[in-house]
């Protein structure tokens, strides 16, 4: 009892506290996603005002290609089949005016072929004026009718920038290209200002605005050489390294992150389709490890309070256990010395049993005797009567003097007396009343004993009594008297049953069964019925009339059968009739 209650003491405080750290492991996940949907909403309302203020610096300058295209001298340049240095010259003073008013990086203008006629910095030592750009996309979106965007550092400049381009029309269609390069380096510095972490990259996974201008053409992933191969020939990013950043992407209270140079940031991003890019922010995990840190706190001092409460309510359940066990402890002293009493008497009365049984044993020994002294006197009768008649032979050859046929008559009568002392001898060892001691033995030989003892009781009750045993022998550890008794005892109940019968047939047949010597005694009887069954082996219950039994001889052989570790049942045969089968262990190993 005091083991059990302390063991549900164990159990209901760690569930406590098992339910405590749940609270606590519960409580963190909620205040990591409550901090985490605060941070994604801020987040969402960061890249609302990035984007709008990307498009902003764009669609700011987006209508200058198309006022270039419109413009006469433009079209009148590139109209001429061979280009004045004059005409050339006054569309660069243009260019160079429109571009100072607006604040513009470079506008310039290209012919079919891609070679820039006219630009707003001609007179600049890297001007753009006679150098070929058609390997840019955007030169190839205007040729085609399309307005172009293109960000790439520049090939005469190496100053980054976002390219508009617009196809310049006349009447034979399309003569040439205007376009505006517009520097984007104040919007990231706005960012780096702001103290926020923003970045653009392209379609290609190449970060070219950022508020980290360290990150500035490095790429989010490793690029094929495919890609490579086709920034190079566009000189999109010429003499840069485009090295993958060290980035890890994860999750994080159920939101993207991702960990730049060891850095855990919160991940949100959206696509520009209109622009091919895609616009990321990333936030600092920072308050949700602050929060987290907060609610481990809180959990930890949940905690303490839970033990403490716990310790105080143990010690208490300590000092009313101490006191019940103290009023149990001179219980149980006195109930010790009532079991110590009632153990010797047990002792003694398994002591009585055990003697009370072997006494049984040899009783019943003895009422087989009995029951077996008729047909054995018979079977005595016999040889007697024989010898009386052969000891008269020899009398007379004696005195004819016909000593020739004497030697065999003699014989006879030695072997008629020997067939009489096996008959006794059997009788003697039967009767006789051995210590038990379990040894190994051959369990064929106690049966064929008992078949010589039972044989003449058959013969005198005119019954068939078959034995089929095999030819290997079947050891098992008990010891010969009492085994012989189980056989003595179904045989006779065998022969009992058949007495009344036309068709008289005992059938004892021994076999293995897996590890077990089985006997099997079959009668061809009018079987038992169920009722019976469930008594057949209780002491003194027969079926047999008055002064025909005392219905312990089955009882005995079921004790002797339990006390081999062995097995008893009976049943009724298909064809009819009862059949007792008993299973003995085999000793094959560790006979000793």
């Amino acid at each position: 009892m005091a083991k059990s209650s302390t063991a549900k003491r164990v159990l209901f405080g760690a569930a406590v506290l098992t339910l405590g750290v749940m609270a606590a492991w519960q409580g963190s996940r909620w205040s990591d996603r409550a901090v985490v949907d605060d941070l994604g909403a801020v987040a969402k309302e960061r890249l609302n005002l990035y984007q709008s203020t990307l498009h902003a610096a764009l669609a700011k300058y987006s209508y200058l290609p198309f006022l270039i295209a419109r413009d006469d001298s433009v079209k009148a340049l590139l109209s001429r089949s061979v280009h004045g240095a004059e005409i050339s010259l006054s569309a660069s003073r243009a260019l160079g005016a429109i571009n100072a008013k607006s604040g513009t990086d470079v506008l310039f203008v290209m012919d079919r072929d891609g070679t820039t006629v006219a630009a707003s910095n001609w007179q600049e030592p890297l001007s753009f004026v006679g150098r070929n750009y058609a390997f840019r996309p955007y030169f190839n979106d205007a040729i085609q009718g399309r307005e172009g965007g293109f960000f790439a550092i520049g090939a005469t400049t190496g100053q980054p920038g976002y390219f508009m381009s617009h196809p310049v029309r006349n009447a034979g269609g399309i003569a040439g290209v205007a376009v505006v390069k517009i520097d984007l380096s104040p919007l990231q510095h706005d960012w780096r200002d702001g103290g926020e972490t923003v970045f653009v990259s392209d379609r290609n996974g190449v970060i070219f605005l950022s508020s980290q201008e360290h990150w500035n053409f490095r790429t989010l992933a490793p690029l094929s050489p495919q890609t490579k191969s086709l920034i190079r020939e566009q000189q999109q990013y010429r003499g840069q390294g485009l090295d993958a950043l060290d980035i890890d992407y994860g999750v994080i209270a159920g939101a993207d992150s991702v960990a730049i140079n060891g850095r855990r940031y919160m991940h949100v991003s959206r696509a520009l389709n209109d622009l091919g890019w895609r616009l990321h922010y990333l936030s600092s995990v920072k308050p949700i490890e602050e929060r987290r840190q907060a609610m481990l706190l809180l959990g930890g001092a949940v905690m303490v309070l839970l033990a403490t409460l716990l310790l105080y309510w143990r010690e208490r359940e300590q000092k009313i256990i101490s006191r019940r066990r103290a009023r149990e402890a001179e219980k149980i002293s006195a109930i010790n010395r009532q079991l110590e009493l009632e153990i010797e008497e047990r002792r003694t009365a398994e002591s009585e049993l055990r003697e009370t049984q072997a006494e049984l044993v040899q009783a019943g020994k003895l009422a087989a005797l009995g029951k077996m002294s008729a047909a054995i006197a018979h079977e005595i009768n016999q040889p007697i009567a024989a010898i009386r008649t052969f000891s008269a032979s020899a009398r007379l050859m004696l005195e004819k003097g016909k000593t020739a046929n004497l030697d065999t008559t003699l014989g006879e009568i030695s072997g008629l007396t020997e067939r009489m002392g096996v008959i006794t001898g059997q009788l003697k060892t039967f009767a006789r009343k051995a210590p038990v001691r379990l040894d190994p033995l051959d369990i064929r030989e106690a049966i064929a004993h008992v078949e010589r003892m039972m044989m003449p009781q058959a013969l005198e009750e005119k019954a068939v009594l078959m034995v089929k045993m095999p030819d290997v022998p079947m050891i098992v550890k008990a010891d010969i008297v009492r085994l012989e008794q189980i056989f003595i005892n179904l045989l006779r109940n065998a022969l009992d049953a058949v007495r009344e019968r036309v068709d008289k047939k005992v059938t004892l047949t021994l076999e293995r069964a897996d590890a077990y010597a089985q006997v099997r005694v079959a009668d061809t009887g009018a079987g038992v019925s169920d009722a019976v069954q469930e008594r057949l082996f209780d002491p003194f219950f027969t079926t047999k009339d008055i002064g025909e039994g005392v219905g312990l001889g089955l009882s005995i052989t079921y004790g002797i059968v339990t006390d081999l570790d062995g097995d008893i049942r009976v049943e009724n045969a298909p064809s009819g009739g009862a059949v007792f089968v008993v299973k003995l262990p085999l000793c094959e190993k560790n006979c000793d």
